[in-house]
């Protein structure tokens, strides 16, 4: 409901309670004059005729009395609404002359007192007054002059459709006042203040909003404009807060790639050693004149594979630390997996650590840039190494599942790809699991680690959507499970 509407409401409630509680008071004080006047009349009439009666009863006797009583009964009735009647004081005086009003509540008329009561008479009210007629202190009876309260009434129905007419009226007057004030002062003023409002919630702070009132809503309409141009200020340096940030986190991670790749670079010059010795020995043999005939080919054919070999790791090294524009595509999960692992075997080897073999079954396709979850993945997996000083086994697991989210994670419980990185190492507390995403946070010693292998890695996830699952025991081992977005329809 429109507040100019609320307004109108409550005015005409209020009008229609101000008229119709003042007309009602004036229509009660109208009935209780006409009844008073009534009384008054009915007073007089009876207090006209008992001195005659009482004076012919006291000379002429009872019948001479009843007889003048009766013209004198015609006569009111001719020229007034009045009806009289004589009330013996014992119904068995006088059989058939019961009085209207109960006889019960006749007894100060006995006494000598004059009774107005209000009695219903065939479904309308009647005034009836009782005048005590006695004879030196004996009561004989009463006087009931009685008539119906019609003039109460119709003052009481003319005063209700009069305070129905002036109630009628003030309502319009309302109205319309209100109508035209609250068009002009609140309705118009409030439609621009709720399209500025709907402006915010898009984004658009411009526009300000030109209100020349003086009034609370002039007052809502600057302050309004204070606080959009307060946000415009704000999304300005959030916007260059945001770019600082983003800037700051990918040199974070390149930094992060290249510390992984320096760790690499022993691994990487033992893959190279081997086929590096290959074609130098066939290379000497084809220089010395050892190998003739079909064996200078198969001695070419040796090199060239191990020369592709060699561009093979060089490659995949490079491709590993090189910086590059996030690309998101849709990815096996295994793929990237068995990248990673190929990547960080001799590393692994070289500390005693072998790596299980990998399910062939489960193969999620997320919809992922590879080459930053294989970052994510390879850092995962050097801690896992680095935490397996006497060596071990490390496994690796795939799989999708439908997951509830962590509490802090704002996403649907929906079916998520799952990798999960297992070691047999040192393990960690509850306490240090808390802080294991924590930027330069370590549980190494000084010099094997900077502690943002893991930071890197949850933010890495992060941007696709997914988080980071850890559970750890001292120990026993740790188990770090990245957890992403399946690829729609894709499992």
């Amino acid at each position: 409901m429109k507040l100019a509407a609320k307004l109108i409401a409550l005015t005409i409630l209020a009008v229609l309670a101000v008229f119709a509680g003042r007309g009602y008071q004036n229509a009660r004080r109208q009935m209780a004059l006409s009844e008073a006047d009534a009384r008054e009349n009915a007073w007089l009439v009876g207090r006209a005729l008992r001195p005659a009666l009482v004076d012919v009863w006291r000379t002429e006797g009872e019948q001479r009395a009843l007889q003048v009583f009766s013209y004198a009964r015609e006569r009111v009735r001719v020229t007034s609404p009045w009806d009289l009647r004589f009330i013996p004081r014992s119904s068995q005086d006088r059989p058939g002359s019961e009085p209207l009003a109960p006889r019960t509540q006749l007894e100060k008329v006995w006494q000598g007192d004059e009774v107005t009561l209000v009695v219903p008479v065939s479904g309308t009210e009647h005034l009836v007054t009782y005048v005590p007629v006695q004879i030196e202190d004996r009561p004989l009876g009463a006087l009931e002059v009685s008539g119906p309260l019609t003039v109460r009434d119709e003052r009481f129905k003319t005063e209700m459709i009069q305070i129905v007419q002036r109630t009628a009226l003030g309502a319009l007057i309302a109205i319309l006042s209100i109508a035209v004030v609250g068009f002009m002062f609140v309705g118009r003023p409030m439609r621009r203040l709720v399209d500025k409002a709907r402006r915010i919630g898009t984004g658009d702070l411009s526009s300000p909003l030109d209100m020349r009132q003086h009034d609370e809503i002039g007052v809502l309409a600057h302050e309004m404009n204070e606080m959009c141009a307060r946000l415009r200020t704000a999304q300005e340096e959030l916007a260059d807060e945001t770019e600082r940030r983003l800037a700051a986190g990918e040199q974070l991670r390149h930094a992060d790639r290249l510390t992984t790749v320096g760790k690499l670079a022993s691994g990487v010059a033992h893959e190279l050693g081997t086929p590096l010795n290959v074609v130098s020995g066939r290379a000497k043999m084809i220089v010395r004149g050892q190998a003739v005939g079909p064996a200078v080919a198969e001695s070419a054919q040796t090199i060239v594979e191990q020369s592709e070999r060699m561009t093979q790791i060089i490659k995949q090294l490079l491709g590993f630390a090189r910086r590059r524009q996030p690309q998101q595509k849709q990815e096996s999960l295994r793929a990237i997996a068995l990248r990673t692992l190929a990547l960080l075997r001799h590393m692994a080897e070289k500390a005693g650590i072998t790596f299980a073999p990998i399910d062939s079954a489960p193969d999620p396709v997320v919809e992922v840039d590879g080459s930053m979850v294989e970052q994510a993945l390879t850092n995962l997996v050097v801690n896992a190494v680095q935490a397996m000083p006497t060596g071990g086994t490390i496994s690796v697991r795939l799989g999708a599942d439908v997951i509830t989210p962590p509490a802090d994670i704002e996403g649907p419980v929906v079916e998520y790809a799952y990798v999960c990185v297992e070691d047999q190492g040192v393990g960690m507390t509850s306490e240090q699991m808390t802080h294991a995403f924590e930027p330069f946070f370590t549980t190494k010693d000084v010099g094997q680690g900077t502690g943002l292998g893991l930071s890197v890695a949850y933010g890495i996830v992060r941007d696709h959507g997914g988080w980071i699952g850890v559970a750890s025991e001292i120990n026993t081992g740790s188990r770090f499970s990245i957890y992403l977005p399946l690829a729609k329809g894709k499992e």
